[in-house]
Protein backbone atom coordinates (compact mmCIF):
# COMPACT_ATOMS: atom_id res chain seq x y z
CA UNK A 1 0.00 0.00 0.00
CA UNK A 2 2.79 2.51 0.61
CA UNK A 3 4.52 1.79 -2.07
CA UNK A 4 0.84 2.41 -4.44
CA UNK A 5 0.89 5.53 -2.66
CA UNK A 6 4.44 6.50 -3.37
CA UNK A 7 3.96 5.80 -6.99
CA UNK A 8 0.28 8.08 -6.91
CA UNK A 9 1.93 10.80 -5.53
CA UNK A 10 5.41 10.66 -8.07
CA UNK A 11 2.67 10.47 -10.86
CA UNK A 12 0.64 13.42 -9.36
CA UNK A 13 3.67 15.88 -8.62
CA UNK A 14 5.07 14.76 -12.45
CA UNK A 15 1.79 15.20 -14.14
CA UNK A 16 1.81 18.75 -12.15
CA UNK A 17 4.92 20.03 -13.36
CA UNK A 18 5.33 19.57 -16.84
CA UNK A 19 6.63 22.26 -18.41
CA UNK A 20 4.68 23.98 -22.01
CA UNK A 21 6.62 26.82 -24.00
CA UNK A 22 4.37 29.48 -22.24
CA UNK A 23 6.71 28.97 -19.47
CA UNK A 24 9.43 31.01 -20.18
CA UNK A 25 10.06 34.24 -21.84
CA UNK A 26 12.30 35.19 -23.80
CA UNK A 27 13.82 39.11 -24.73
CA UNK A 28 16.28 40.78 -26.94
CA UNK A 29 18.16 43.96 -25.70
CA UNK A 30 20.92 45.67 -27.98
CA UNK A 31 24.15 46.46 -26.14
CA UNK A 32 26.70 49.61 -27.02
CA UNK A 33 28.44 47.67 -29.93
CA UNK A 34 26.39 46.82 -33.26
CA UNK A 35 27.83 43.05 -32.22
CA UNK A 36 26.57 42.66 -28.84
CA UNK A 37 23.26 41.88 -27.62
CA UNK A 38 22.19 40.15 -24.24
CA UNK A 39 19.34 37.78 -24.29
CA UNK A 40 16.97 37.52 -21.18
CA UNK A 41 14.78 34.23 -20.05
CA UNK A 42 12.00 34.95 -17.97
CA UNK A 43 10.63 31.37 -15.93
CA UNK A 44 6.98 32.71 -15.76
CA UNK A 45 5.71 29.47 -14.83
CA UNK A 46 4.81 28.98 -10.87
CA UNK A 47 7.22 25.76 -10.44
CA UNK A 48 10.87 25.96 -10.82
CA UNK A 49 12.75 24.24 -13.96
CA UNK A 50 15.87 23.66 -15.43
CA UNK A 51 16.82 25.55 -19.20
CA UNK A 52 19.46 23.69 -20.92
CA UNK A 53 21.30 26.30 -22.83
CA UNK A 54 24.05 24.03 -24.84
CA UNK A 55 26.91 22.21 -23.28
CA UNK A 56 30.85 22.41 -22.55
CA UNK A 57 33.10 20.44 -24.70
CA UNK A 58 36.66 19.37 -23.26
CA UNK A 59 38.93 22.25 -22.13
CA UNK A 60 36.94 24.80 -24.65
CA UNK A 61 34.41 27.78 -23.64
CA UNK A 62 30.91 27.31 -23.43
CA UNK A 63 28.54 25.89 -26.56
CA UNK A 64 25.34 28.07 -27.02
CA UNK A 65 23.43 25.69 -28.90
CA UNK A 66 19.63 26.49 -27.80
CA UNK A 67 19.77 29.37 -29.07
CA UNK A 68 19.28 30.45 -33.15
CA UNK A 69 18.94 34.06 -34.57
CA UNK A 70 16.84 35.31 -37.47
CA UNK A 71 18.55 38.69 -38.90
CA UNK A 72 16.37 40.58 -41.17
CA UNK A 73 18.37 42.34 -43.54
CA UNK A 74 17.95 45.90 -44.92
CA UNK A 75 17.05 43.85 -48.23
CA UNK A 76 14.72 42.29 -46.30
CA UNK A 77 15.72 38.89 -46.96
CA UNK A 78 15.51 36.90 -43.62
CA UNK A 79 18.58 35.39 -42.73
CA UNK A 80 18.89 32.45 -40.36
CA UNK A 81 21.89 32.48 -38.13
CA UNK A 82 23.14 29.38 -35.85
CA UNK A 83 25.57 29.33 -33.05
CA UNK A 84 29.42 28.36 -34.48
CA UNK A 85 30.26 24.59 -32.54
CA UNK A 86 33.54 24.17 -32.36
CA UNK A 87 35.28 20.62 -32.68
CA UNK A 88 36.22 19.25 -29.24
CA UNK A 89 37.00 15.65 -28.12
CA UNK A 90 36.64 14.66 -24.40
CA UNK A 91 34.22 15.25 -21.29
CA UNK A 92 30.95 17.02 -22.53
CA UNK A 93 29.22 18.56 -19.84
CA UNK A 94 25.54 20.19 -19.74
CA UNK A 95 25.05 23.51 -19.17
CA UNK A 96 21.83 23.83 -17.13
CA UNK A 97 20.50 26.67 -15.78
CA UNK A 98 17.66 26.47 -12.93
CA UNK A 99 15.08 28.68 -12.53
CA UNK A 100 12.87 29.44 -10.27
CA UNK A 101 9.45 30.97 -10.71
CA UNK A 102 10.12 34.84 -11.75
CA UNK A 103 13.29 34.42 -12.15
CA UNK A 104 15.21 35.75 -14.65
CA UNK A 105 18.58 34.76 -16.66
CA UNK A 106 20.67 37.26 -18.87
CA UNK A 107 23.35 35.65 -21.52
CA UNK A 108 25.15 37.73 -24.14
CA UNK A 109 24.85 37.12 -27.39
CA UNK A 110 27.57 38.37 -29.97
CA UNK A 111 26.52 38.00 -33.63
CA UNK A 112 30.07 36.90 -34.68
CA UNK A 113 29.79 33.59 -33.15
CA UNK A 114 26.59 33.01 -35.35
CA UNK A 115 27.48 31.45 -38.54
CA UNK A 116 24.55 31.57 -41.63
CA UNK A 117 24.86 31.62 -45.40
CA UNK A 118 28.03 32.44 -46.81
CA UNK A 119 26.60 34.89 -49.58
CA UNK A 120 24.82 36.85 -46.79
CA UNK A 121 27.12 36.04 -43.84
CA UNK A 122 30.96 36.07 -44.72
CA UNK A 123 33.47 33.85 -42.66
CA UNK A 124 35.32 36.05 -40.33
CA UNK A 125 37.64 35.50 -37.32
CA UNK A 126 36.04 34.54 -33.84
CA UNK A 127 37.44 38.14 -32.35
CA UNK A 128 35.89 39.97 -34.96
CA UNK A 129 31.61 41.48 -35.12
CA UNK A 130 30.20 41.02 -38.76
CA UNK A 131 30.78 43.51 -41.14
CA UNK A 132 27.65 44.59 -41.79
CA UNK A 133 26.41 47.01 -43.81
CA UNK A 134 25.28 50.34 -43.47
CA UNK A 135 21.16 49.98 -42.78
CA UNK A 136 18.14 49.25 -40.42
CA UNK A 137 18.37 45.85 -39.43
CA UNK A 138 15.92 43.49 -37.51
CA UNK A 139 16.52 40.67 -35.16
CA UNK A 140 14.77 37.88 -33.36
CA UNK A 141 15.62 34.72 -31.08
CA UNK A 142 14.43 31.69 -31.00
CA UNK A 143 15.26 29.21 -27.69
CA UNK A 144 14.83 25.38 -28.42
CA UNK A 145 14.89 23.32 -25.38
CA UNK A 146 15.74 19.74 -25.41
CA UNK A 147 16.25 17.44 -22.09
CA UNK A 148 19.88 16.01 -22.29
CA UNK A 149 19.61 15.23 -18.77
CA UNK A 150 20.03 11.13 -17.87
CA UNK A 151 16.56 10.31 -16.65
CA UNK A 152 17.43 9.97 -12.96
CA UNK A 153 17.38 13.30 -13.09
CA UNK A 154 14.36 14.47 -12.98
CA UNK A 155 13.11 16.62 -9.64
CA UNK A 156 12.97 19.22 -11.33
CA UNK A 157 11.48 19.20 -14.83
CA UNK A 158 13.80 20.53 -18.01
CA UNK A 159 12.22 22.63 -20.00
CA UNK A 160 10.95 21.53 -23.68
CA UNK A 161 9.79 23.48 -26.60
CA UNK A 162 10.32 26.61 -28.96
CA UNK A 163 9.59 29.90 -28.15
CA UNK A 164 10.81 33.22 -30.03
CA UNK A 165 11.94 36.78 -28.49
CA UNK A 166 9.57 39.43 -30.22
CA UNK A 167 11.90 41.38 -32.71
CA UNK A 168 13.83 44.31 -32.38
CA UNK A 169 15.54 46.54 -34.99
CA UNK A 170 18.94 47.83 -34.83
CA UNK A 171 21.22 50.44 -37.38
CA UNK A 172 23.92 50.47 -38.36
CA UNK A 173 25.17 53.71 -39.51
CA UNK A 174 27.12 55.29 -42.53
CA UNK A 175 30.91 56.44 -41.72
Amino acid sequence: MKLLLTAILCLTLTAQTQTKPSDLQLTLTQGPNPDDFSATIKNTSSHGLYLTLGTFLANTDFEMSAVNLTLTLPSGKAVTLTPLVSPGAGTIGIMDVPLLPGATYTFPIALHKFMGPEEDWPTLPSDKAPHLKPGRYRLQAELLGEDLRPTQDHHIPNWTGKIKSPEITFQIPTH
